[in-house]
């Protein structure tokens, strides 16, 4: 593609979005919108605002946990925007806030297609639609479920699967063969631990009814952003005819995490043989080297999926491993669903 010229129009912008409770959230650098379909099938949606970030690379290194800080307030809001339709509509009690963002924080969904927001500009005129409900403020009924949902998240990327190779270290030592904790094969145990523990979680829970819906509009809004970034006109047929998978997708971003995870953590585990430590404190050592190196960790990971994200034939290999875990956090969505995901992207794109 040749570059923009005057005559040209500008370059599409970045988008991508989150799965909602029979609805989607749809982000551009501009502008977020929740779109959530009701029980008598009208539309009802919600404006969030877009914090501003930085858009170069170095700017992206830096701002990436404050990025995912965003993401995870964002998909708040949106979440509890959905489960008040989910309960208003009468169809019973909703899931629990806390325990979807954590199967969105472990399986990805909350870093799908992560945008960088430009400066602040004027706003877009604002396109006809369905009612827009008021943006309510973060309150500590928002942020608790958020906090616990982080932390439980931090120890199911890091604390248990350390726990479970350190359980599958001990067991081997019975058998005579010794895995050290600075060695490469106690991070071999401890990524593949984190890989099994997600495949696992994300299967169990897609058995209950209302998360197997949402991996349906999972699908959806892969399938809608597939759409636009092939320019098609954004419609349902077109939509239906592109594949689920998309290789800017959260749940590829926490595979691509755990294959960097590898050797960061074993060039840190290295460090650690420079000290005469014991098996206990040399385990609390490394996951307190994991937690403080995270941010550094998911900056790096974000860099390389863009890489890998890229149009590039060399490099589509790479996108294999996250493909196959998408294919346990998105389902094949219905026409109703695809119209909800394609009213949220126009709407995000003031359409």
């Amino acid at each position: 593609m040749s570059a923009p010229t005057e005559t040209t129009n500008a370059p599409r912008p970045l988008v991508g979005g989150q799965a909602l409770l029979e609805g989607v959230l749809m982000r551009t650098p501009e502008r977020a919108i929740a779109v959530v379909r009701r029980r008598n099938g009208s539309l009802v949606e919600r404006e969030i605002p877009v914090p501003r970030r930085a858009q170069t690379r170095a700017g992206r290194i830096v701002h990436a946990p404050f990025m995912l800080l965003d993401a995870l307030r964002m998909g708040s809001t949106a979440l509890q925007f959905s489960a008040r339709i989910y309960e208003e509509d009468e169809r019973g009690s909703a899931p629990n806030i806390g325990a979807m963002l954590l199967l969105l924080w472990i399986g990805g969904g909350l870093t799908d297609d992560i945008p960088s927001a430009p400066a602040p500009s004027a706003a877009p005129a604002r396109a006809p639609g369905p009612p827009t409900l008021a943006i309510e403020q973060l309150t500590l009924r928002h942020m608790v479920p958020m906090a616990i949902s982080a932390l439980f998240a931090l120890g199911g990327l890091f604390a248990l699967p350390q726990a479970v190779a350190w359980l599958g270290s001990w067991l081997l030592g019975l058998l005579g063969v010794s895995v050290p904790v600075t060695g490469f094969v106690f991070q071999l145990l401890t990524v593949g631990s984190l890989l099994v523990g997600v495949a696992t979680y994300v299967s169990l829970l897609g058995r209950i009814k209302e998360i197997r819906r949402l991996f349906m509009f999972h699908g959806a809004e892969h399938k809608s952003v597939h759409a636009f970034e092939q320019d098609l006109p954004l419609r349902v047929e077109n939509a239906g005819r592109q594949t689920r998978l998309h290789p800017r997708c959260g749940t590829s971003l926490i595979v691509t995490l755990a294959m960097l995870s590898l050797p960061w953590f074993w060039a840190l585990a290295s460090g650690l043989t420079w000290f005469d430590l014991g098996s206990v404190w040399a385990n609390l050592a490394l996951l307190g080297l994991k937690l403080a190196s995270a941010p550094a960790l998911l900056a790096l990971s974000i860099e390389v999926q863009r890489l890998i994200a890229r149009d590039a034939r060399p490099l589509r290999v790479l996108r294999t491993p996250g493909f196959a875990f998408q294919r346990l956090t998105t389902r094949e969505p219905a026409a109703d669903q695809l119209e909800v995901a394609l009213h949220a992207l126009r709407r995000a794109l003031a359409q």
